[in-house]
């Protein structure tokens, strides 16, 4: 019976390969190509891990065959450049995967041993780049993952901030077949493996899952009908109550196997294919910053008119050129305009040319920037570039972004993102901002400074700013920037209010050392 329950397990496992849950989650398009089958294993600072069954031709007693075999590929969404993850001649089967601390570690499932050679279950391996490309590592030091079991374990999932591993195993003494069980990462080694309960375990199968900032979705398998059903689980309250997800997380057809969250309002789904959605907002809290090249613009009228509503917003720059915050909807189309007469004095001044409008979010961070037309307006719908990544890189005014100080004498460029509470993990934008900021920074050391606001204890403070160093560090060495070259302090412990919870880099350019 057990052999039974495995086989239908692994079947599935090679056919499928704090967010908001509701029922307001829109389907879109999604950004790479897949395949029926293809599931979206992991995503980690703009690259996504597809688990791929794709053809493979192989030569056996003077004949060409042509099988399918699992790859595990990895595809930047923002270039969308896709790449197998190892060797393409290998001819193991590469399930379901997942980073761990950072992009250069990887925890995979597979059935090979030390030695590389198949053997009877399944465990999961840990690799690392330092790795030479004819090495798949080796199985990670926590009990039960030797082979020495007659079980297997299955479906990696991994949170760098808890250090915690999450994964699906048939071991001895759980409540079904496969239950999700967990163990913690210390220094070089691995502390006990448990079991997450009976607020997550079943008699059913317990599959699929994956963490995401606190949250733990898995799925859970019926084993009459084989039909999967998601659900979800609080980290914070030690995975003790579950939670069937609402639409588009489940389906009537029972075959979603997997969530892979890129962020808290944008997921791919994995079942008979991979579905891409996102949580539209009803408005959004923005500014404008008004600017020429670097100079800002300052008492300068603007109106932001709705194109459907005629509703209008009357705003005034102030003297950082920026005016008060004012809510958007996503859901219309807005035209943007200078007053006549300080368009007028504009164009007396100046040469009427190069006028700009940065809008800002409510965190500080720029989301976009608006050249102004001959006759000082311009028109755009938020929804077009909030939610779509690709718009924002073919669009956006790259010169522009980040330029904060005034002050040309000075050779440091300084930047600055804000985090909402407890969050540590830069949104997508600022990633998008934060790279093309770093193409204008070339021969430059990097120094970041991590803040947490007044709320909570000073250690989770602490821990909170350097969780947001860390991420910010994270994006710099993904884009090439040398270890050696960045400096980090941990200083704005029990900031006041909003403004604390941010991260500052300054580039310092070699040539002024």
């Amino acid at each position: 019976m057990e052999s039974t329950k495995r086989s239908v397990i692994l079947f599935f496992l090679f056919l499928f390969f704090t967010p908001v849950f509701s029922q307001e989650w829109t389907k879109v398009s999604g950004v790479f190509n897949t395949e029926d089958g293809d599931i979206v294993s992991d995503f980690r600072e703009g690259t996504a891990l597809v688990v791929s069954s794709r053809l493979k031709q192989s030569y056996g007693q003077g004949t060409m065959q042509t099988v399918r075999i699992n790859r595990l590929h990895k595809v930047d969404l923002y270039t969308g450049r896709e790449e197998t993850f190892f060797p393409k001649d290998w001819n193991f089967e590469e399930g379901i995967s997942c980073f761990g601390d950072n992009k250069n570690e990887l925890f995979f499932q597979t059935d090979l041993d030390v030695r590389g050679t198949f053997s009877a279950y399944y465990k999961i391996f840990l690799w690392d780049s330092t790795l030479t490309s004819k090495s798949v590592g080796s199985p990670i030091e926590m009990a039960g993952n030797k082979g020495e079991g007659s079980f297997d374990n299955i479906n990696p999932t991994y949170d760098p901030i808890e250090k915690l591993l999450i994964f699906s195993s048939n071991r001895p003494g759980g409540y079904g077949a496969h239950d999700l069980y967990g163990c913690y990462r210390i220094g070089n080694g691995w502390g006990p493996v448990f079991n997450l309960g009976p607020g997550v375990n079943t008699s059913s199968n317990e599959i699929g899952s994956t963490l995401f900032k606190g949250t733990l979705c898995f799925s859970r398998m019926n084993l009459q009908d084989l039909k999967m059903t998601m659900y979800s689980a609080s980290q914070k309250e030690a995975f003790q109550t579950s939670t069937k997800l609402l639409p588009p997380f489940n389906n009537e057809r029972g075959d979603i196997w997997k969530i892979v969250f890129v962020s808290n309002v944008e997921a791919y789904v994995s079942g008979e294919h991979i579905e891409r959605y996102i949580l539209p907002q009803k408005s959004k809290q923005v500014q404008f910053r008004l600017k020429e090249g670097t100079r800002v613009l300052s008492n300068i009228g603007l109106s932001v008119v709705s194109v459907g509503s005629g509703d209008r917003s009357e705003l005034k720059s102030n003297t950082e050129g920026l005016t008060a915050l004012f809510s958007l909807s996503l859901e219309t189309k807005y035209k943007v305009s200078i007053s006549e007469k300080d368009w007028e004095l504009l164009k007396a001044t100046g040469n009427g040319k190069g006028y700009k409008a940065e809008l800002i979010d409510e965190f500080g961070n720029i989301i976009r920037v608006f050249k102004f037309d001959a006759n000082g307006n311009f028109q755009f719908e938020l929804l077009d570039f909030v939610y779509t990544n690709l718009t924002l890189l073919e669009e956006i005014d790259r010169s522009k972004i980040g330029a904060y100080s005034s002050d040309l004498s000075n050779p440091i460029s300084i930047k600055k993102y804000f985090f909402p509470v407890n969050e540590s993990t830069l949104n997508e934008m600022q990633k998008i901002d934060l790279r093309n900021w770093l193409k204008d920074q070339t021969n430059s050391t990097f120094t970041i400074s991590g803040f947490a606001s007044s709320d909570g204890s000073a250690k989770r403070n602490k821990e909170l700013a350097n969780a947001r160093i860390q991420a910010t560090k994270m994006v710099l060495l993904a884009q090439g920037v040398l270890e050696k070259n960045i400096k980090v302090k941990v200083i704005g412990i029990n900031e006041v209010g909003e403004k604390g919870r941010r991260v500052e880099l300054e580039a310092i350019p070699l040539s002024s050392q």
